[in-house]
């Protein structure tokens, strides 16, 4: 599949590590367009675990501020605890951004699949996850660019 079939980012993400907390903000406006049009935007000041990563897949794919994932993370994380819309459709979008920042569909499948075995698994919305055990350096700002 390609970008223009799935959606695009509508801007840059850039996160900055919150001192003393396993979690990072982000710094200016940042989204995703799905190809229906909808918008999905993360205000900046957003504080975001990284919890859409699964741990168990950690190993496979690397921590939630590591590579191709970040930006489909920070989105999963908002929309999840804003509750903008239904599970369904958030985890929907989130596999979505996980293709167009380039994640194989065969990784993006396990990704999802990681979430929606969580979140059956918890009895609950996805705004239940558990917090995230990464610890970003709080030295250092991460700049995630979208695909041209």
């Amino acid at each position: 599949m390609g970008e223009q079939k799935l959606g695009r980012y509508t801007s840059k993400l850039i996160l900055e590590p919150m001192p003393g907390r396993q979690q990072m903000k982000t710094v200016e406006d940042f989204g995703f367009q799905d190809a229906d049009g909808t918008h999905w935007p993360v205000p900046p000041g957003t504080s975001v675990d990284g919890t859409s990563i699964p741990k168990a897949v950690w190993s496979l794919l690397g921590r939630p501020w590591e590579g191709k994932y970040r930006e489909a993370s920070v989105l999963h994380d908002y929309h999840c605890t804003a509750r903008s819309a239904d599970w369904q459709t958030v985890h929907r979008m989130f596999y979505r951004a996980m293709l167009v920042s380039g994640v194989s569909e065969r990784r993006a499948k396990l990704v999802y699949a990681g979430v929606l075995y969580r979140r059956s698994a918890l009895g609950k919305h996805c705004a239940a996850q558990p917090a995230c055990r990464s610890e970003p350096n709080s030295s250092r700002r991460y700049i995630v660019r979208p695909l041209p």
